[in-house]
């Protein structure tokens, strides 16, 4: 019988060992837009809200956020497939992008300041002392979205960089990208470095002064665009309703590329970059894996959840560890925390 007592409480013991190291349930969930991670806390944007969970008990903290243009307020996306917030850790605080603004705000909810952005483009990012920001431009009938420096009190400088826009007036339209058009904002610094992918799958590197450094350029391995993949592609964009009205008035002004862009995702977390491609084996994504200074630490397999063929579920990377929040069968939003083997 004391065996069997002992067995028992055993079993317990590695059972919430499991609940707690790799599956958390948030019941307060129930359509996130992104995820964020530090050492300390988990941040979870959805809407005009942020939730912020204790990372040692996983128990919610505060929640903040309502429309309005006050402060902790926040205005709504005017468009389905475009978030209302971009979180981004900025040193000890949190810093907000929403439409209109950007709010500096405590890690564990206080308002700070804000600052109105130059456009709903004009997103920041926390660039060490200084932030990135995003503007669009036009030169010569074509549009640019750039990268301009600016100061801590978020001061323009000069411009570090310019995209070629993927819409163009009266251009064709890649669907696959504009549908991922949150990615773009995944534009993050370290170590003093900035990092910015581009649709062919260069990592551009820029340092405090914005200075371009030598680029990144991993050996991805190409998926070419099949007919059934384009089909698959097709349904989907006919038939989600975050694209389907557009997609469908836009239709002669659509097309698909011959092959996907070479990036699926990326992040950037201790010190290291983590480039996911869009190819799969075994239900895995071919992974890049660099240190800021851009030497190849591995090529791996990383398993990620998709919501869907165009994204994955939200997720992101601290301490070699990928956090990804996945809808199970009954609806709930699970937390799934897996290490990443180096």
């Amino acid at each position: 019988m004391r065996k069997f007592k002992v067995l028992l409480l055993v079993l317990i013991f590695i059972s919430t060992l499991i609940y707690a190291g790799d599956t958390i349930i948030f019941k307060e969930i129930s359509k996130p837009d992104a995820i964020t991670v530090d050492d300390n806390n988990i941040y979870i944007s959805q809407g005009i809200n942020v939730f912020i969970y204790s990372k040692k008990d996983m128990k919610l903290e505060n929640k903040i956020g309502k429309e309005g243009q006050g402060p902790n307020e926040f205005a709504k996306s005017p468009a389905p497939w475009i978030p209302s917030l971009l979180l981004h850790i900025a040193g000890k605080n949190l810093l907000i992008n929403s439409i209109g603004k950007t709010s500096l705000i405590t890690k564990d909810g206080k308002f700070l300041n804000e600052v109105k952005a130059p456009s709903l483009f004009g997103g920041f990012v926390p660039f060490g002392d200084k932030y990135i920001g995003f503007a669009r431009s036009i030169e010569e009938k074509t549009i640019y979205i750039d990268l301009n420096l600016y100061d801590s009190n978020f001061k323009k400088g000069k411009r570090v960089y310019k995209v070629k826009s993927p819409q163009q007036r009266g251009g064709k339209v890649n669907p696959i990208i504009m549908g991922q058009f949150q990615n773009f904002f995944y534009q993050y610094a370290e170590d003093n470095k900035f990092f910015l992918p581009t649709d062919d799958g260069i990592i551009h590197v820029f340092d405090i002064n914005g200075k371009e450094l030598p680029s990144i350029k991993p050996e991805y391995r190409k998926v070419l665009m099949s007919k059934e993949l384009k089909k698959n592609y097709d349904d989907f964009f006919k038939n989600d309703i975050r694209f389907k009205r557009i997609y469908t008035l836009d239709r002669k002004n659509i097309e698909f590329p011959e092959e996907l862009r070479p990036i699926k995702a990326h992040r950037i977390a201790d010190s290291k970059i983590y480039i996911i491609s869009n190819k799969m084996e075994k239900q895995k994504y071919e992974s890049f894996i660099y240190s800021t200074s851009g030497k190849l630490i591995k090529k791996t397999y990383i398993q990620l959840d998709s919501k869907d063929i165009l994204e994955l579920y939200p997720f992101a990377i601290n301490n070699n560890k990928t956090y990804q929040l996945v809808e199970n069968e009954n609806e709930d939003w699970e937390l799934i925390i897996k290490k990443i083997v180096l």
